[in-house]
Parts: C-alpha cells; structure tokens; sequence
C-alpha cells in the first residue's frame, strides 16, 4: 500500500509528477522546507504555484474505484461546458504522479481558493445580519442554477463550501458530484450524515436530487443565525463538524432541540422546518422536490375538487380526499399543502 511518505517523497522530485501543468510550478513548502499537505479520506493534497496561481495538486494513495475515476474524467472534460462561477478549474489526470515501484496514481488538480470554509464564514459574521441575509440568498441563488443544469455536488456540507472575501461562494471536492452524463452511475459517497437524509444510505444511483435535503438544512442555518447569533455558540458551529443540525435530530425532528430554538423565530423558518418535516417522512430521496420550490406554493391554498400541481412533473389535475399520487408521473403528492374544503 501506498503511504503518504511515498507521496510526498515523489511530489517533491519534478520528473515524478506526470501533470504536466504543474511540472515547471513551485511546490509550496513550509519553513522546515517541508512539503504544505492537507491529508484526507482518500488522498493527500499538495499546493503549487504556477506563474502566480495557486493550485490544489491531490494525489489519491491507490487506484478509486472505477465509478469514481469514471466520474472524475467526465467531470474533467463536463467544466469547461457547466460554465459555472461555483467551480473550480479542475483536470483529472489517469496517471499524474509516478510513486514507488514505479506506480502511477491517479491525481486532480484544481485552482485553489483563497477563502473560509462556510461554517467559518458563519461565525465570522454572525452578528451582521445584513452579510448573513445576502449570503443565504445566493446561496439559493446558486442551487437554483444547479438545479436549472441537473447538478448536484453530492456531499453539500460547510467543508465543501468556501465564501472568499467578497462573500462568492465556492464549491469544492468532486469525488460525488452528478451531471446527466453520469446518469446510471452508482451513488458511492455518500455525504457527511449531518447533512444527508437519513434514507441517501438507500439510495442506488447518482442523481440530480441528491443536494435537495442538505442544501435545506444548510439553508435554514444560515438564516437562523441570522435572526439568532447567540445560537451559533450554543451549537459551537465554529469547531464542530456541522452546522446547527446533526444526525440524530433527523430520528425525531420535531423533539429536536434545534426544532425548539426554531420555533422561537419567524415565520418563513417555521415554514421552512415544516418542509423539513416532510422531507424527514419520505422513504425515497427521488421524492423530494427543491425546497424553494415547496415554498412558492406556501400561498396556494389547494382545496378538494380543485386543481392541484404536481412538484415533480408540473401537471394539473384535480383532487379529491382520495388522492395521494400525482396521475400523470405517480409521485406523491405534497399532502400538507391539501386541506378539505371547509366551506
């Protein structure tokens, strides 16, 4: 097995990486002249410079798993179509760095953003509301985008998301991300569970659905701090590895003491908790529709014998007490948003 000593010996020796990008760059050591690395899951992250840009070099310690190299080389060729200001320049490279024995690992490289990881960011500016409100709404700014191109990252959580100092939002780490050129592909990384319906574990294929949970619970966060600061102490969102929600709220919401703190606020987070509920009662993540899409409909009072929409195909169609499925694609329908007739 590949160590990281084997990694950080070969980085250092330009003849060794097969990037040639990054062959006449300057590899960033420390004052021990000492490589800078980041150790992950997977691999080990190294920072060159090249003619003045930083970029993050990532050398994975053994071959991934055929789904994820697939993934990546498509991800390497689909970036320069997104055409996206969330992305990074990013290139998957089969054979980028020759290690012991001569081995060849598989290595990423991707322009390196100067920025806080987004729980940072948070707590940097949880009393100015004004910074918190703008950065809740481009972040859904941003999903919408997403969701317009049938993207998902795939593992939406605070150390994924970086806000430089101008509040751009960044995302990084493809190893799970979807685009409808990976259709079919298996679901394998499966996210941080703080951030994840409790039923992604279940889930088989990558899709474009697979950011509409988490990209909620980081929605709701970001604007209960806003309303609330003193909150994202009582959390310690600062130092933990999540936001204002873990896992085990998920079990039982509405016990929750984060659910509690929420109901002290406004209206639109109890609106917003009450999609998460729904959310929560789902067998199936291919049932949940965006969020902000369940909210426009707050104001649309739907009674028996009228016409109903549908949140996965758009269809019209009326309902009465027995219906629970939309007609034309069988999805479930939002029973919340249907009340009898009272009248």
């Amino acid at each position: 097995m590949i160590e990281d000593c084997d990694i950080i010996n070969s980085v250092q020796v330009p003849q060794l990486v097969k990037d040639k990008f990054l062959q006449n760059g300057i590899l960033e050591k420390d004052l021990r002249d000492r490589p800078i690395h980041y150790s992950g899951g997977f691999a080990i992250v190294f920072v060159f410079n090249v003619d003045g840009q930083k970029w993050a070099f990532r050398c994975w310690r053994n071959q991934p798993e055929k789904n994820i190299a697939h993934r990546l080389e498509t991800l390497s060729k689909e970036f320069s179509k997104i055409n996206l200001p969330y992305f990074c320049d990013f290139t998957f490279e089969s054979e980028g760095i020759q290690v012991i024995n001569n081995s060849l690992c598989p290595t990423t490289r991707m322009r390196w953003i100067e920025g806080l990881k987004l729980n940072e960011y948070i707590y940097q500016h949880k009393s100015d509301k004004d910074i918190l409100k703008k950065l809740a709404g481009d972040f859904i700014t941003m999903c919408k985008k997403l969701h317009e191109k049938s993207i998902a990252h795939g593992d939406l959580q605070h150390g994924n998301i970086l806000v430089d100092s101008n509040g751009n939002i960044y995302l990084i780490d493809y190893d799970s991300m979807f685009v409808p050129s990976l259709e079919k592909e298996r679901d394998i990384i499966k996210g941080k569970d703080d951030y994840q319906h409790p039923n992604r574990k279940a889930n088989k294929y990558a899709n474009c659905k697979l950011d509409y949970f988490s990209e909620l619970i980081i929605y709701i966060s970001i604007l209960v701090i806003s309303e609330e600061p003193t909150l994202a102490d009582k959390y310690n969102i600062e130092n933990a590895e999540r936001l204002l929600f873990q896992k085990d709220d998920f079990a039982d919401i509405t016990g929750s003491c984060i659910y509690k703190d929420i109901s002290n606020l406004s209206q639109q987070l109890k609106s917003l908790v009450d999609i998460l509920v729904w959310y929560l009662k789902q067998d199936d993540i291919l049932d949940l529709a965006p969020f902000d899409f369940i909210e426009s409909l707050k104001d649309l009072d739907v009674s028996y014998g009228e016409k109903a929409i549908c949140m996965n195909c758009g269809a019209f169609f009326t309902v009465n007490e027995n219906t629970k499925y939309c007609i034309n694609c069988g999805k479930q329908l939002l029973d919340y948003k249907l009340r009898k007739n009272e009248h």
